[in-house]
């Protein structure tokens, strides 16, 4: 069979005059057209490697590019010296196969269409060859870090900048932002007014959201005016109300609520496009104003009405669709205030600024920043964008449908002709045949990375118009042509082309037939190097091809339910495939999604499937990678019981609960104690505890990194998760917390707890990042992966799972979007709007829509020899199945159908053994809830008795009443808040099951957590904290000249938890401070008391549940009395310290009575006031 596209490839990779865009469908050798049209420039035009750009969207695609031009290079040197192709080269397996043909071929048309001998061909072969290393070949962030360092001055970069994955921009974000508000919010706020008006209406995190969004190098600084989104907003109005209007006509009872709504919503899009959509309040002007007296309620506040009668079925579910999205839209327009957001953006760009150039100072770079930075240097600097155009010769762009706006503009500046130099994209003129662009607008499906089809439409229109071509690959390499007849029949039903939104559906021509032969350019890469299983009677061509297989959803089940019963099915098949002759490498588990995950793996180890997890973002969830952190809270810290509780329950420790909670009621859940007499396993116990002993008295003395290393060399913990069922990945991932550990050791101040605490803070906000991958594809185990992850893969057998998941969130509601058709960028904060970001919510909310059905698209073009399309019947809204819906144009099986047509619980509704997608039929499948494969026992059944329904009404309105005291209870409180607070020390003495509602009732959003450090710390607080710092670690025999260094060790470690500007102004002071205190009467006499302690913590138990944290600054023995000293740096005059003093008599009482209780002992409570030595005590 001949290539209906033959002729084509052979045109677009040698029309090297003229731009070029190809369209080129999935599984239709890009990379093959790609590495055609290099060799054209490289071997026929001579144009040297070093002046050519080929970019890819990935470094595997970019490696895998380099690989196939490294072969392709070799054979035609080869072909060119011998005039034949030799069996031996590298890459070909077969010198009669397709592969080798092409290659003999192009030889020839090089030889003919460039005129060149032999000995030329070969010369200039190897001469790219030879220089491959040093090619641009790879992906668009790496290609603009290379462009900012051949102009460093010009962007303002440090040429030795690192690129950041993350994670230092949110270390240099957190730090940065301390610092500021630090000053903005501080006793001298120099804008205090602005501050308290945006406060007033937003919390601080609300600001912080805002303020980190804007800090990406993408948006920018300072913000686009909106006129362009109002004058959007008023056209959408009026948009909308035109539709609403021509809906609510169809239906013939006027008076429907359905249709009252609409005309009610009509009007107010209506006057909200007549006030050119500036206007909060034109979007409550409806029908009924509920402001007069006895008005009915406003219809913008009630849910859109469900009323049928007057309506068509058809008719009444798309106009229920209009209302629904216009009083989303009205509810949206009515939290605008753009007034309000520019003065908060006015408020922020100071810090923006300020952010970028210390992060640029402090030599890093985001991904972001790469993008932004490159392509204002060659939009700015007419000088550097000059040279890079006369630089490159000609440049390649692969994946081109997901590339965003910005890529695109850097890109194009770079593709113009040589001189006259423009700074608008307007005014562009580009060089013919220096850009050669591919990419299939069907697969993108990137839009979180901002890719837009509406900058591909504009590019390609540019080159268009330009004098390029457009060239399109038809012939599909990869699938079976009943896959590609099926994928035709749906797409040309649900993919129907908006400008700017959605492309046009291409079909696909298929290149292969059921046994797997084609006429084909060159195999896939990935066909070399993963099993196909084609020659197993498990993908024989009798098989189908495509098949759907729904669950029929159990009555009363949720949607978690019927997903594990999925999960069941699907095990079941794979399990029956393997048994067929397949092999479980074979087959991939696609998923919108991954979070859901869970539920399939499961069913996989009830069956004994093995299984890798590609891409998986619940990183920190994983139980091994839990116990590690626990580990290292616990090595960290011997006070967190918590940690050690979960390292003594991990296969590390394997001590049962009962024995955890035996050692918690000994008072022995520490392993700096010996183990109690008696406890179960308490020999391997004793060695646990002594190996943690050794590592915690090390782990002061060792980085991050060493810490990891220490543990995996003193403990079995490879060897334990090893061991564990997934063995693999548990190791995979034990080695990432290496690699983590190793990369962020390399920021500067991250001290061990301060690793640790990152690691914990992760774990338990359930931070998002990927297992570690294992990248060997020859392990037989069932690829699991998300379809996002899947794209550029292919796999023998797909398995398109959770068909009825409902999508994520989307992204209308982030707290910064750039819009880049309308060039502006919008504001989300609390309950606030700005009318860029309505609008740009809106478009991105159709974004979304359109590009599920291109998700779709790309997971039914993964597959090679079979597809199956698995879910639960009758799926909720917005999700993949509904699609398949769409194109057959009816339900699949739609859930409980015999129950709705009055049948029996147990009845199973009449389903076609096929669904027609037009000419194509699928075989369809509807199959009952199974069992899991090891059922668990049943319980036996109780005896039936009457319900005491008083009773159970009157026991849970109890347990209502005191979960909601304990809900509004704070945990834990301090001496300072107490005093706030005018607590009762007797309140220690009471029944601390009971609790005390008064309390509770304080207000607790005025104070952080005790033992949560604080946002921002004042001048007074710090000099305080130095001080204390200071003393926690003096010698009292010490001379004050020691003072000096002392106070600047202090200040260095506290610098790192929190930056400022004014740490030298306070180490002054706190220097000043201790000078005055030392060889004071309060300094003399603590030299002369033993010194018990230093900065001891405390956690006593208080009535109701509660306990008071604190430290205890100094604990000294003065002959037989003990006596608590709290150090207070305060400005205090003399005639007012007994006054002050008193104000501290229960943090004493407080303090004394921990004493009483861990000691056993009676102690004093006295205040030494730093700055003259003075001691009161309190009593």
């Amino acid at each position: 069979m001949s290539l209906v596209d033959a002729q084509v490839r052979l045109d677009a990779a040698a029309d090297l005059d003229r731009n070029v865009i190809v369209t080129a469908g999935a599984g239709t050798g890009k990379t093959r057209l790609l590495v055609d049209r290099l060799v054209h420039l490289l071997v026929g035009r001579g144009v040297p490697l070093r002046r050519i750009v080929a970019l890819t969207f990935t470094d595997k695609a970019a490696n895998e590019m380099r690989i196939r031009l490294a072969e392709r290079l070799e054979t035609l040197a080869a072909v060119a010296r011998e005039g034949g192709l030799p069996a031996s080269l590298p890459g070909i397996r077969d010198p009669e196969s397709a592969t080798a043909a092409a290659d003999e071929v192009q030889f020839d048309l090089l030889r003919k269409r460039y005129r060149l001998p032999s000995d030329e061909i070969a010369k200039r072969a190897l001469a790219a060859r030879a220089d491959l290393d040093q090619a641009l070949i790879g992906t668009i962030h790496s290609f603009a870090a290379h462009v900012l360092r051949l102009f460093p001055v010009e962007a303002g970069v440090d040429p030795t900048f690192d690129v950041d994955t993350g994670t230092a921009f949110e270390a240099s974000f957190a730090r940065e932002w301390a610092s500021w508000l630090g000053v903005e919010l501080g006793e001298a706020a120099p804008r205090r007014d602005a501050w308290l008006g945006v406060l007033a209406r937003l919390d601080l995190d609300d600001v912080e959201a805002v303020a980190k969004a804007l800090s990406n190098f993408l948006v920018p600084s300072p913000l686009p005016p909106a006129a362009a989104a109002r004058r959007r907003l008023a056209e959408v109005a009026r948009e909308r109300a035109a539709g609403l209007e021509a809906a609510a006509k169809t239906c013939v009872q006027p008076a429907n609520n359905l249709a009252t709504q609409m005309r009610d919503y009509a009007n107010r899009l209506r006057a909200l496009a007549k006030a050119g959509g500036v206007s909060r309040a034109a979007a409550g002007q409806g029908t009924e104003a509920s402001s007069r007296p006895g008005a009915k309620p406003d219809l913008l506040d009630k849910e859109v009405s469900q009323a049928k009668r007057g309506w068509t079925e058809e008719s009444f579910a798309a106009a229920r669709d209009l209302a629904v999205g216009a009083r989303k839209l009205l509810h949206a327009c009515r939290a605008i205030d753009d007034g309000f957001l520019d003065g908060l953006a006015g408020l922020l760009e100071p810090f923006v600024d300020r952010f970028r150039q210390r992060f640029l100072a402090d030599r890093r770079i985001s991904f972001d920043g790469l993008l932004a930075l490159a392509r204002r240097l060659v939009q700015d600097s007419l000088r550097a964008q000059e040279r890079l155009k006369r630089e490159f010769a000609a440049i390649l762009v692969d994946e081109f449908q997901d590339t965003d706006p910005v890529q695109a503009e850097l890109l194009l500046f770079l593709a113009q002709k040589p001189g006259r130099p423009v700074r608008r994209l307007e005014e562009v003129e580009l060089a013919p045949g220096k850009l050669f662009v591919v990419g299939d607008p069907k697969q993108s499906i990137y839009g979180f990375r901002r890719a837009d089809i509406a900058a591909f439409d504009w590019v390609k229109g540019m080159i268009l118009r330009q004098g390029g071509r457009e060239y399109a690959l038809e012939s599909n390499f990869r699938s079976d042509a009943r896959i590609v007849r099926v994928v035709n029949a749906v797409f040309e039903r649900i993919l129907r082309e908006e400008p700017g939104l959605q492309p046009p559906h291409r079909a696909l021509a298929p290149a292969r037939d059921a046994d797997g032969r084609m006429e084909r350019a060159s195999p896939p890469a990935s066909a070399k190097r993963r099993s196909a299983g084609r020659a197993t009677g498990a993908s024989r061509a009798d098989a189908p091809a495509v098949e759907i297989r729904l669950v029929r959803p159990a009555p009363g089940g949720d949607a978690e339910s019927g997903r594990e019963a999925e999960a069941e099915q699907i095990a079941r098949w794979i399990a029956g495939y393997v048994a067929a002759g397949g092999a479980y490498r074979d087959v991939a588990l696609l998923l919108r999604a991954l979070p859901p995950v869970h539920a399939y793996l499961e069913a996989f180890k009830r069956h004994a499937i093995p299984y890798l997890v590609e891409g998986e973002r619940h990183f920190f969830s994983n139980p091994e990678v839990v116990d590690i952190i626990n580990l290292l809270r616990a090595v960290e810290n011997p006070h967190d019981r918590i940690a050690l509780a979960g390292l003594l329950r991990s296969p590390l420790g394997g001590v049962s609960d009962r024995a955890i909670q035996a050692l918690a009621q000994a008072g022995r859940l520490d392993y700096r104690l010996e183990v109690p007499a008696g406890a179960d396993g308490r020999e391997a116990l004793e060695d646990l505890f002594a190996r943690l002993r050794s590592l915690h008295a090390r782990a002061r003395r060792l980085p991050p990194d060493g810490l990891v290393e220490a543990l995996f060399a003193d403990l079995p913990v490879l060897e334990a998760a090893a061991a564990a069922y997934h063995g693999e990945q548990r190791v995979a991932n034990l080695h990432k917390i290496r690699r983590l550990a190793a990369e962020w050791a390399e920021e500067p101040g991250l001290t061990l707890g301060g690793f640790v605490r990152r690691l914990a803070a992760a774990m338990e906000e359930g931070a998002e990042e990927g297992e570690s991958p294992l990248a060997d594809e020859t392990v037989d185990a069932v690829r699991v992966l998300s379809i996002h992850k899947s794209k550029g893969l292919e796999f023998p057998v797909v398995i398109l799972a959770n068909l009825h998941g409902e999508p994520r969130a989307g992204r209308e509601d982030a707290p910064v979007i750039s819009d880049w058709q309308t060039g502006s960028v919008g504001i989300a904060a609390g309950d606030v709007r700005s009318t860029a970001h309505v609008v740009a919510g809106l478009r991105a909310e159709r974004r979304e829509a359109a590009e599920a059905r291109r998700v779709l698209y790309v997971a039914m073009t993964r597959a090679k020899d079979r597809l199956v399309l698995s879910g639960v019947a009758g799926g909720g809204k917005r999700c993949l199945l509904e699609l398949l819906e769409e194109a057959a144009g009816t339900p699949l099986g739609g859930a409980g159908g015999a129950e709705r047509d009055g049948g029996g619980p147990g009845a199973s509704p009449p389903v076609p053994a096929a669904v027609a997608f037009g000419p194509v039929s699928v075989p369809l499948t509807i199959l009952d809830p199974a069992k899991p494969a090891t059922p668990r026992k049943a319980r036996a059944a109780a005896p039936e008795r009457e319900t005491d329904w008083v009773g159970w009404r009157e026991r849970w309105a109890r347990r209502r009443e005191r979960a909601e005291t304990w809900a509004a209870l704070r945990r834990f409180t301090s001496p300072s808040r107490l005093e706030e607070e005018r607590g009762d020390l007797a309140l220690f003495a009471r029944d601390p099951a009971a609790p005390d509602p008064g309390r509770a009732s304080a207000p607790a959003a005025r104070h952080p957590e005790p033992g949560t450090p604080a946002r921002v710390s004042s001048r007074p607080a710090i000099v305080g904290t130095l001080c204390h710092r200071v003393l926690e670690h003096w010698d009292f025999a010490a001379p004050a000249t020691a003072l000096p260094e002392a106070v600047s060790r202090a200040a260095a470690v506290l610098r790192e938890a929190e930056a400022r500007d004014d740490w030298e102004e306070a180490g002054r002071e706190a220097l000043a401070i201790l000078r005055a205190f030392h060889g004071s009467p309060g300094y003399t006499w603590i030299r002369g008391c033993e010194i018990l302690g230093r900065e001891i913590p405390i956690l006593l138990p208080r009535a109701g549940g509660q306990a008071v944290r604190g430290v205890i600054d100094l604990l000294v023995r003065d002959g037989d009395r003990i006596t608590v000293v709290d150090y207070k740096s305060d400005l205090v005059a003399r005639e007012d310290r007994e006054r002050q003093a008193e104000a501290y008599r229960l943090q004493g009482a407080i303090y004394q009575e921990a004493v009483r209780k861990a000691a056993g002992a009676e102690a004093a409570f006295r205040l030494v006031f730093l700055r003259d030595g003075a001691t009161v005590d309190v009593r």
